[in-house]
């Protein structure tokens, strides 16, 4: 399990499978996590209280797999795990984790060159989901539209945003796949800005590995900020 997006699990496996051992990787590795939505304005820190009370005290950001060097660290754990359940398959599961840190860390590097020097560019996505992204490449988020996830947010904070889009002369906003892009429309015709669309999540008609997925966002990241 992740961690913080996927309560959901813990009930289907009380329900069905109480026995079944799993791993919620929030809390079994170590990582920096970040806290915090939107402008740091009153609506997000209320919107932030809104998710502490629902996750606990300073909850976390929990969109840790979108930096890769989070998800370095949790696969030599989630091979452990897998072979203390198989023993016979260690030597597969070892094999395989050594495989793909070595393409984990060639995809860390590739981001690093498609996004090197754009920290000086405003990126403002759509939900919440790309701060760990942000810090592991030293994008700058100016903003993010809808501080939290399905709620939209007010008029005023949709008015502060264009603000802020217009003082630094951002070109582009990032909508999200699997949410409505209503608010990124809105915002956008506002700012006069483009609108490019982000994939947090993958799979069909996204990409399905996870490698493909953070290469194709880094790629359209780098493509809409260095227009």
């Amino acid at each position: 399990m992740n961690g913080g997006l996927d309560s959901w699990l813990d009930r289907m496996l009380e329900a069905a499978a109480p026995d079944v051992p799993h791993v919620r990787l929030m809390e079994a590795i170590d990582f920096k996590p970040l806290q915090g939505v939107g402008h740091g304005d009153e609506e997000s820190h209320a919107m932030q209280e809104e998710i502490e009370d629902s996750a606990g005290p300073m909850a976390a950001n929990p969109h840790i797999w979108l930096d890769p060097s989070i998800v370095m660290a949790a696969v030599p754990l989630l091979a452990g795990e897998l072979a203390r359940l198989d023993p016979d398959g260690a030597e597969v599961y070892e094999g395989n984790a050594a495989s793909l840190l070595e393409e984990l860390t060639a995809l860390d590097e590739s981001i690093y060159e498609l996004l090197d020097g754009l920290g000086v560019e405003a990126f403002v996505p759509f939900h919440d989901a790309w701060p760990y992204f942000a810090r592991r490449y030293r994008l700058t988020i100016l903003a993010t539209l809808e501080p939290f996830a399905g709620r939209e947010p007010s008029a005023r904070y949709v008015a502060e945003t264009v603000s802020s889009i217009r003082s630094v002369g951002a070109s582009v906003i990032f909508a999200e796949r699997q949410l409505n892009d209503r608010t990124a429309l809105v915002v956008a015709e506002s700012a006069g800005v483009d609108v490019v669309t982000l994939d947090p999540i993958g799979g069909p008609p996204g990409p399905s590995r996870y490698q493909d997925l953070l290469l194709h966002n880094a790629r359209a990241i780098a493509g809409a900020l260095r227009r």
